[in-house]
């Protein structure tokens, strides 16, 4: 089954102990999640470094209060930022290599919670919220990545389409090999599902996984050329499904994860607009959480 069809893994890649907040924490917690999603949210709204890194900071210093991070933590996060800092630059050659290197391997770390200094917030016996993961898209997309507006309306209209179009296939291809059944439900904590697996799963998987990785490979092997973008679609589908083995290493499992990552690069190749692959994941993620069951 497909991580993002199980709403646990919506939340967290790897299970893990997390910490049960007392009651005068949990609004706390609440609003650092909150200040997390707002920062993420306001780079397309008026992407400032004033306003996404002032809700940032709001977001941290409540995570480090309720204990979700420490200063190893707060160490690693500020690694990541200044790194991606340094790839913006005209950095060519082994140097680059050397920085999308340490940047992938961090951004791995992160994403399979392998980074100390993270706690989850357990907010019950399946439901966990983690501060790691959601920063490996952040400064991807806040070091001026090229992202489109809500005002470019036929854009979204298109990409919209597309990502509904995708999630419908990977549907069918599921069950036309009998991967998945109908199961139409409303999982339990549906209205946390949605900012959630928007701004914190899709952004940041996205981010990394189509922003950086393969735009870095698609750069690498020479730019407008089909290899070029054969390459980087395959490769950074095959990295999206390899981080998934954590949660089963299933032969089935990890090809309908692939197969997504081919439609979700192609896309992203296709339009040159990293909403479209963020999108086409949100939705899905949401047709199989309310659809469908293995």
């Amino acid at each position: 089954m497909l991580a993002m069809l199980n709403f646990i893994h919506t939340f967290q890649t790897i299970p893990f102990e997390g910490i049960e907040m007392i009651a005068w924490q949990i609004p706390q917690a609440a609003l650092c999640f909150f200040a997390l999603m707002m920062a993420i949210l306001s780079l397309w709204i008026k992407r400032s470094p004033w306003i996404w890194g002032s809700f940032l900071l709001i977001s941290l210093s409540i995570g480090f209060a309720v204990h979700l991070i420490n200063l190893t933590a707060i160490g690693a996060i500020v690694a990541l930022f200044f790194l991606h800092g340094i790839l913006k630059a005209n950095v060519n050659g082994i140097w680059r290599f050397l920085l999308f290197s340490l940047v992938a391997l961090l951004s791995i770390g992160l994403w399979l919670h392998l980074i100390p200094g993270f706690n989850s917030w357990k907010i019950n016996s399946t439901i966990f919220l983690s501060l790691d993961k959601p920063f490996i898209g952040l400064f991807i997309l806040a070091w001026k990545f090229p992202l489109h507006t809500w005002k470019e309306k036929r854009l979204f209209y298109l990409m919209i389409l597309l990502a509904i179009g995708i999630a419908v296939a990977i549907a069918f291809i599921g069950l036309g090999l009998k991967i998945f059944s109908w199961d139409p439900k409303i999982p339990p904590h549906f209205w946390l599902l949605i900012p959630v697996n928007l701004l914190l799963i899709s952004v940041s998987e996205e981010g990394f996984i189509r922003g950086f990785v393969q735009r870095e490979i698609f750069r690498f092997f020479g730019e407008g050329k089909f290899l070029a973008a054969i390459g980087s679609i395959v490769l950074s589908a095959l990295l999206f499904s390899l981080l998934y083995i954590p949660i089963s290493s299933d032969f089935t499992y990890l090809s309908m994860i692939f197969i997504a990552g081919i439609f979700f690069a192609a896309i992203f190749h296709l339009t040159e607009a990293i909403e479209s692959a963020i999108l086409a994941h949100f939705f899905v993620s949401l047709v199989y959480t309310s659809l469908l069951i293995q």
